[in-house]
């Protein structure tokens, strides 16, 4: 395996996060790119970007299981225009798609909580943990693209046994924005006072 040593950019102080990948680095430097396009545009708040990421990572797994169904059940293909166009696609998540968002999204918009009153000190004690969890998804994009960046037909034939390399990934992607929004307080509850009108309780 290689190791890449990624030098991560906030506005009050630089991390530098080893991330241990597969044999391809295509995946860890699309990452890289995005964090690096990123810096350009820094974030103030971060909810609505993880928000963001979160409904694109929903209409993968929607289309991937609309994909799947229209494999096993012998379908015209939806989405995709053609053949060449689906196994791009499906190639693209693992070795482009989500490492770019993982980098210009998820990591970014973590980091910008504290616009979004998430205490800065939550942020540090947590951010570890999400850098890691990141590193390890970025190798099981790795993994999977591995397995199929010469013939998408691996993935098709684990579908005929609802199984697949890519929606895991997918779900690993959720779960993390999950979390991550977790730690955002939720709004205000609004109160109305009929003698001073709406406000804030």
């Amino acid at each position: 395996m290689a190791t890449y040593l990624l030098s991560i950019y906030h506005p009050h102080r630089s991390y530098n996060v080893i991330i241990i990948g597969g044999s391809h680095m295509q995946t860890h430097q699309e990452f890289t790119n995005a964090i690096n396009q990123r810096t350009a545009h820094p974030l103030r708040f971060g909810a609505y970007k993880l928000r963001e990421a979160a409904l694109q990572f929903d209409r993968f797994e929607n289309e991937l299981l609309t994909l799947q169904h229209c494999k096993k059940n012998k379908l015209p293909m939806a989405g995709r225009c053609t053949h060449g166009d689906q196994a791009k696609w499906l190639k693209d998540l693992p070795s482009k798609t989500i490492p770019y968002i993982l980098g210009y999204y998820v990591l970014p918009a973590i980091k910008a909580l504290d616009g979004d009153s998430v205490p800065a000190s939550l942020i540090q004690q947590r951010l570890p943990y999400f850098i890691a969890e990141i590193g390890d998804l970025l190798t099981k994009c790795d993994e999977a693209y591995c397995h199929i960046r010469k013939c998408i037909g691996f993935e098709y034939e684990l579908w005929d046994e609802d199984e697949s390399l890519l929606m895991p990934l997918i779900l690993d992607a959720q779960h993390l924005i999950g979390l991550a929004l977790e730690m955002v307080p939720p709004p205000p509850k609004i109160q109305f006072n009929t003698q001073h009108g709406v406000h804030g309780v």
